[in-house]
């Protein structure tokens, strides 16, 4: 529900309520380290908010990609990588300043 709130406060330009809920949402994602699933949702919601940012040219798009970055590294040395890298492609190299990708890309995993 905090990832609904926080697209939901993001389409309405309400980024510190956007803001708060992203973090609650990628909060839950990762307190459970063994469960694939939700590392792939809170990956995908890391998405979503990093895809807002640059469309609002907010200045945590830098920290936000960074993240990203950095659990997509840990993502792949997951068994299910393989399986799910087609949804993302070669995220590494398509890093792009264009919001709209990332947005695409969240909604890979969640519909």
């Amino acid at each position: 529900i905090y990832w609904k709130l926080a697209s939901y406060y993001s389409e309405t330009d309400k980024r510190k309520a956007a803001n708060d809920n992203y973090s609650k949402a990628i909060q839950i994602c990762h307190k459970i380290n063994n469960s694939i699933t939700l590392k792939y949702i809170g990956f995908a919601v890391e998405l979503e908010q990093y895809a807002y940012a640059l469309k609002n040219s907010d200045n945590s798009s830098k920290k936000i990609k960074s993240s990203l970055q950095a659990h997509y590294e840990n993502m792949r040395s997951d068994k299910a990588f393989d399986n799910m890298k087609d949804l993302f492609g070669d995220f590494s190299n398509n890093l792009s300043e264009k919001w709209m990708v990332y947005y695409d890309m969240s909604r890979r995993v969640s519909y």
